[in-house]
């Protein structure tokens, strides 16, 4: 819609805010991201500041917004995603699924070392100590569905 119509500038009003959620909106060009448990107040400086053609985005997520060279505003984490290499991402996925080692070696038809050493270095850069704490982080980014989150049998 962006490309369409330049001038008509949009702001999304949402009771959550997961970094998949922003970045689809950050990647739209939206002027605006606010909750709806912002206090009022923060609505009516939003459309002024948008309308006066700035942007406006909830204080709550500024934090995990940063600009890029040309003025676009872009996640924080999305640049800890652009480190990965695509087989690392690929792998992320398997294992955000519920996938072992052996079951994403034998998928993606490498060495189960070969995965774990990806898996490692991967949980390093991406700061995170734990599998339920990447498949979070995996669904946080979009990088999976939660239908797609395999079920152990206990």
């Amino acid at each position: 819609m962006h490309t369409q119509l330049p001038r008509i500038r949009l702001a999304i009003l949402t009771g959550s805010c997961t970094d998949g959620l922003l970045d689809a909106a950050l990647r739209v060009h939206v002027a605006g991201y606010l909750l709806k448990s912002d206090p009022i107040n923060e609505l009516a400086t939003a459309i002024k500041t948008i309308a006066r053609g700035g942007s406006y985005f909830s204080p709550s997520l500024q934090h995990r917004l940063t600009t890029d060279a040309a003025g676009n505003w872009r996640l924080r984490s999305a640049t800890l995603l652009s480190g990965l290499s695509a087989q690392q991402v690929e792998i992320l996925q398997h294992l955000a699924r519920g996938l072992s080692v052996k079951e994403v070696a034998r998928a993606l038809s490498l060495t189960a070392k070969s995965v774990d050493s990806q898996k490692y270095r991967l949980m390093k850069q991406l700061g995170i100590h734990d599998r339920v704490v990447l498949a979070h982080f995996a669904l946080e980014h979009g990088l999976i569905a939660p239908d797609q989150i395999q079920r152990k049998a206990s």
